[in-house]
This record gives structure tokens, sequence and C-alpha cells, in this order.
């Protein structure tokens, strides 16, 4: 379980006063899976699944120092349809930043081979010359589990992408969707700071959208655990240890500066009466 919600912004390009991309990104996962905070590692800046020592430099979502973004949301699906020794779907982000492919490209290389891996939604960004000569950010979106799927190309505008196909949303992503378009039409001169603050709280936003009849249809878990996974910002009730556990928000401006937010949750106790949360900031310029 994952939630993303996507802004981009071609008009905004050359324009430092504006966003030309916004990413807001929800990591649910088990509290103790071994992972590490955002870093660079060579150029690409995220951070990194460490349960499996053999499949190195696995991520949900990264970026290249080039601007290129991936991101990786699994696909909810019941037990009986899952591939029991299915490769990890960590490395496909981690391929495709360290790749010479075009977004469009990898889309493609994905696509024919996307059977061996458990279901998952794919979001692959890179910025492409625009008739004017600048370039501008697309979005090339893979959903796996479906029948002649095919890559999509998306151009400017608000998306919400999270478990399930595009066409049938859970709630709290046509939710979250709506209320980061609002707070988008009200940016006007707020600070880094209380932008990222802002965006923070749509991903820890706990309304509860149960029941969704299109989650439920999707697995096979308690009903008190679809109850959970309806909200934005979730964790399962004792004895699970799993939920909401990173927000990272990555702002782009219109001349390429890029500032990067991830805030993670440090492994709790086992009563979760001893929470805390880390925040990894980093900011730098595109290199093309």
């Amino acid at each position: 379980m994952c939630v993303t919600f996507l802004y981009l912004n071609a008009d905004a390009v050359g324009d430092g006063s504006k966003y030309q991309l916004i990413v807001l990104n929800n990591r649910d996962e088990n509290f103790d899976r071994p992972t590490s905070l955002a870093a660079w590692e060579g150029d690409v800046l995220a951070g990194r699944d460490q349960a499996l020592p053999d499949e190195k430099g696995g991520t949900w979502l990264g970026i290249k120092s080039d601007g290129k973004v991936g991101i990786l949301l699994s696909m909810l699906e019941k037990d009986s349809l899952m591939i029991p020794d299915a490769p990890t779907r960590g490395k496909i982000v981690n391929e495709y930043l360290h790749s010479d492919c075009t977004a469009e490209e990898y889309g493609q290389r994905i696509a024919k081979c996307a059977h061996i891996f458990n279901g998952f939604n794919v979001l692959l960004l890179d910025r492409t010359k625009q008739t004017n000569g600048q370039k501008a950010y697309r979005v090339v979106n893979f959903i796996s589990r479906q029948d002649d799927a095919t890559p999509e190309t998306l151009g400017s505008g608000v998306y919400g992408f999270g478990n399930s196909l595009r066409r049938t949303p859970f709630k709290k992503v046509s939710y979250g969707a709506r209320i980061f378009e609002e707070k988008i039409q009200q940016l006007n001169g707020q600070s880094k700071q209380e932008i990222f603050e802002q965006f923070i709280g749509i991903l820890r936003d706990d309304t509860c959208h149960h029941p969704d009849e299109q989650l439920m249809s999707q697995t096979d878990q308690p009903e008190e655990c679809s109850k959970a996974m309806s909200q934005l910002f979730f964790r399962f009730p004792p004895p699970f240890r799993y939920g909401t556990r990173s927000h990272t928000v990555i702002l782009v401006d219109g001349l390429g500066h890029v500032d990067y937010l991830e805030r993670s949750q440090i492994p709790p106790s086992k009563d979760f009466t001893n929470i805390h949360w880390v925040d990894s900031v980093y900011e730098f310029d595109i290199i093309d």
C-alpha cells in the first residue's frame, strides 16, 4: 500500500516563482522492515529497502540529479493472486533511474516483463523538450495485471495514484487529489517550510472512507484492516505492525531547483508508545 499525488505544470518552466512539479507520497509498509533514510548514492536520491541484502538499491521513490523521478506503488491483491517467488518490485525504480532510457522507453521495457512481478503501479517521470525548446515534465504510468496493459503518458495536470486501476480509484485517492488541488490553488508567497507542512498535512489526513467497495473487493484482509486502509494515513490495529511509515514531498520550481523532504517514522516500540519521526531534507539544482 502507498499513495502518490502529482502536479505537473509545463507553463511554469522558466519561472522560479512557480512549481513545474510537485510530488507527494506516502509509503505504507511493515514498521520493522529494514529501511534506510533518504540519501544520495551516486546521482540518485532515495530511501532504500534493506530487507533483501542481495537486491541492493531497491526503492519505492527516487529522484536523479538530472530530474528523472521514479515511484512504485504496489497493487492491492488477494493472497491467492500473489506470486510466491516473484522478484522484488523495488528494483524497477532503481533500474529506471540508473538507465539511459526515457520514461516512455522504460515504460515499454517494463511492460514486456511485468508478468513476472506481483501487481504494481509505476510512475516514470522525465523532462522532454517542448516546441519552445524548454524541457517540461511528463509522467508515464504503467499498471500491471491488466489485459493488454500499455504505458500511458500524461502531461500537465493534478493526479492521484494508489493501489488500484486509475479508472477505479480508492475513495482516499480521489479525496486526496481533490484537497491537493485546493492546496495548490492556494499557494501564494508561503515559505518552503509552510508549503512542506501543508502538503505533509494532506499525507497525514486520517479521514476514514470506509466502506470502500473497490478497496474491499481487492483484499481478503479482516474488515478492521480494510477500514484502516481507507485512510491516507493509517496504522493497522494491534497486533499488526503495519501502516504509513514515511511521507515524501518534492518541489521543483520553474528554474529546476529541487527541494526534497522525507519524514520517516523510526520503528516504534511494541506498544507504540515510543513514536519518533525524522526529517531528511535536501535541495539541489537539476543538472542537464
